[in-house]
């Protein structure tokens, strides 16, 4: 605050101007030399506090009721696509809570697996939170859509009669499969379902089969050509009362040792058909469908797909699994605001029921009134019209005459050529005369004297500038005068 000799001098100014704003003022001055500045201080700062601390709470008060609508909604999803109530509902909760805060996903994707994987194949618990988990992690790393994995897994699952617990090392194995051979995971595990009742006649076990179906794609034979061979061979040595896996070892073995491709080929044709024969003795013989060593080589394989996700995850990755698992702590209170906010909207569309009546009447009775003002705006405003277009048609010739005067002196003439030397001698009081005696064209005039004053080195005299009376420019002229 100023000190007194300050507010005196501001009192003594105010007062010279005008009497009453310097009485006014010192008033003003007595008033506040009786605050106290501490105090205002601290209750500004308090108050200041107080309205952050206030605007915190609102908006920590919006991200709970957001956070809790999106639990909500993953809720529904599981509760929508189980059918599950009750315990059995909490429990798929849990284990939609164990996934979420363990890989980076979204509420609707974690839902979507906890849903179908239940649904499909009637898990629960570690064994459905680990299959869950599996999915997601494939879909992100490989680029799978998480639909179509949930689905060709569970159908290819439920093809081979792979056990809940044995569920997760299948996801694995099929992983390295497509690792090692480039087959993608999705198209296995559909051609696994697809091809699954024939490959198991034949004696191929779940681990041998996705071993040898990723190595005739890898090889670059026609997969579905194959295996359909494949399996009318098994109707052929049916009809011959031979188990499909002795008769396919029998004629492997034919075909292996054959003298010549052609010979091999009409081996294969036998069991396998003229159209397939030709492929078939092709594959036998350069070892495609020898699938030992692939499927020995994948067994001793350690890799994982939560082996395989966790190498890859980035920085960023990482922060959204921290900030999953703060939301999932966050659940409880999340929902608690939520829920409060659903049990309150009951109570508030009652409110809202009641006095509707009251504001409908409020409005139908302003109607009127908000009519009938309109209407005379309206009508004033025509009246109004043609006084403002009389106003401007008589003011728009003023107008154009006023800039018609003005504009001209204030404009250079920027299209006027700079002045040369001979322009000076040819008419020195167009080019040469200075500014003063050409106002209006000022700018182009200037611009006229400083090309004549390079040319010439200096201007002329005043006194001798025939425009300004005086007597002859130069010698020459001076020399003609006087003769």
């Amino acid at each position: 605050m100023a000190n007194g000799k300050t507010m005196q001098a501001v009192v003594n100014l105010a007062g010279s101007i005008d009497p009453s704003l310097g009485k006014a003022i010192e008033q003003a001055q007595k008033k506040i030399s009786g605050l106290n500045v501490k105090a205002l201080a601290v209750g500004a700062a308090v108050g200041g506090i107080a309205v952050a601390t206030g605007k915190a709470v609102v908006e920590a008060g919006k991200y709970m009721k957001d956070l809790g609508a999106s639990f909500d909604d993953a809720a529904d999803a599981i509760r929508i696509g189980t059918g599950a109530t009750g315990d059995a509902l909490d429990g798929l909760l849990d284990d939609f809570d164990a996934v979420y805060k363990s890989v980076p996903t979204t509420m609707e994707d974690a839902s979507k697996a906890i849903a179908d994987y239940n649904t499909r194949l009637g898990l629960t618990g570690p064994q459905l939170q680990e299959i869950s988990k599996q999915a997601i992690q494939v879909s992100d790393m490989l680029g799978d859509d998480l639909g179509s994995v949930i689905e060709e897994s569970s159908q290819a699952f439920q093809q081979w009669n792979i056990d809940a617990d044995d569920m997760g090392g299948a996801m694995d194995y099929i992983f390295k499969v497509s690792q090692s051979t480039g087959m993608g995971f999705t198209d296995l595990m559909a051609d696994m379902q697809k091809f699954g009742p024939q490959l198991q006649e034949m004696g191929y076990s779940f681990e041998t089969a996705s071993a040898l179906m990723g190595q005739l794609d890898k090889a670059g034979v026609n997969t579905d050509e194959v295996l359909g061979a494949m399996k009318k061979s098994v109707a052929t040595l049916a009809k011959e009362g031979i188990s499909a896996s002795d008769g396919l070892a029998m004629y492997y073995e034919k075909i292996k040792n054959a003298g010549t491709a052609a010979e091999a080929a009409s081996i294969a044709s036998e069991i396998f058909g003229t159209r397939a024969g030709s492929t078939m003795a092709a594959a036998i013989r350069d070892g495609s469908l020898a699938v030992a060593d692939l499927t020995a080589e994948l067994q001793e394989n350690g890799e994982t797909i939560a082996g395989a996700a966790d190498d890859t995850y980035d920085f960023a990755e990482r922060l959204q699994v921290m900030k999953q698992g703060l939301e999932v702590a966050l659940k409880p209170m999340a929902n608690t605001v939520f829920d409060g906010l659903n049990k309150f909207m009951p109570t508030l569309q009652k409110l809202m029921e009641q006095i509707t009546p009251a504001i409908s009447k409020a409005v139908e009775a302003a109607a009127p009134f908000v009519d009938e003002f309109l209407t005379g705006a309206a009508d004033a405003l025509e009246d109004v019209l043609p006084l403002i277009s009389q106003l401007a048609a008589d003011l728009l010739p003023v107008l154009t005459q006023l800039m018609s005067t003005l504009l001209p002196p204030l404009q250079p003439r920027a299209d006027a050529p700079p002045a040369t030397h001979a322009d000076c001698f040819r008419d020195p009081a167009a080019y040469c005369q200075p500014a003063r005696h050409r106002a209006p064209y000022y700018h182009a005039d200037r611009q006229r004297r400083v090309a004549c004053a390079g040319e010439h080195h200096l201007e002329p005299a005043a006194g001798h500038h025939p425009a300004a009376g005086g007597g002859p420019a130069n010698r020459q002229q001076r020399h003609h005068a006087a003769a």
